[in-house]
């Protein structure tokens, strides 16, 4: 949409929210530190060239629709008129940011787990929650997606919409040690 450069939440929303951590925290569900560190990971693999025809969209409003879209579920069509963006070019968005973010932050905050990990895991568990034998907290959500060709009703759900299913397991420092989710496209399982 043209109006994006003047009324899109990016443009209007993102400057003031800056100045009032406690709104921006409010409406990211993370920190001013926390969204300028993923902001730095992630800009060298999503960030893009302008060309004679358009200006880029910037690494800053593509983690600003990244991070509403996770943090509140909201649809692309929601998102399409608030940043005032095309559903597919939202889609897109986050999409790549979210490949960007895993590639950068999947090793460092959910390493590869060992006997030893989990022995560590069972004995926290233990110490912090009372709770022995556990190694974390298991919990899921449906990631809303758009129905991939030629899977039928694979993936939609009782909630009556398309999705992938992300789980995890979160340990009693709150950190994630194991996920699973499924892929569309038949592509089967993946842990990581």
């Amino acid at each position: 949409m043209s109006s994006r450069a003047t009324d899109g939440a990016f443009e209007v929303l993102y400057p003031e929210l800056r100045i009032y951590p406690e709104q921006f925290y409010n409406y990211f569900r993370m920190t001013t530190e926390c969204f300028d560190d993923l902001l730095q990971r992630a800009s060298p693999r999503i960030e893009r060239q302008d060309t004679t025809f358009r200006h880029s969209i910037s690494p800053s409003e593509h983690l600003m629709v990244t991070i509403r879209y996770l943090a509140t579920g909201e649809s692309f069509s929601s998102l399409h008129f608030h940043f005032r963006m095309g559903i597919s070019t939202i889609s897109m968005i986050v999409r790549d940011m979210c490949k960007a973010l895993w590639e950068d932050l999947h090793d460092e905050f959910i390493p590869q787990s060992n006997r030893q990990n989990w022995l560590e895991f069972e004995e926290k568990c233990r110490e912090v929650c009372q709770f022995p034998h556990c190694i974390g907290a298991v919990d899921g959500k449906h990631t809303r997606i758009i129905k991939p060709q030629g899977t039928g009703s694979e993936f939609f759900n009782y909630k009556k919409y398309f999705s992938i299913i992300l789980m995890a397991i979160a340990d009693a420092q709150y950190r994630f040690q194991l996920t699973h989710f499924q892929l569309p496209f038949n592509q089967g399982p993946k842990d990581g």
